[in-house]
């Protein structure tokens, strides 16, 4: 997942995670959600994840069951 690259001159290392990453997530975890539930799912993840632990397989669980749990409540 990681790439390095040299942007604007600079080494950077970087992480992308994109939303076909979302969905095919959330179909391997059996959770059946809206394009747009997948959307905050991946704004949950870029907002809230813990640095010292990075962007995962799991924060991304969790990002995507908690928007079958908002639908519940």
């Amino acid at each position: 997942m990681a790439k390095f690259i040299i942007e604007d001159g600079r080494p950077v290392v970087r992480s992308d995670w994109d939303i076909d990453d979302f969905e095919t997530r959330a179909i391997d975890i059996e959770l059946s959600l809206t394009r747009d539930q997948i959307i905050r799912a991946m704004k949950e993840v870029a907002d809230c994840h813990d640095c010292e632990n990075g962007i995962n397989w799991y924060t991304i669980d969790y990002a995507l069951e908690n928007q079958v749990e908002k639908e519940i409540k």
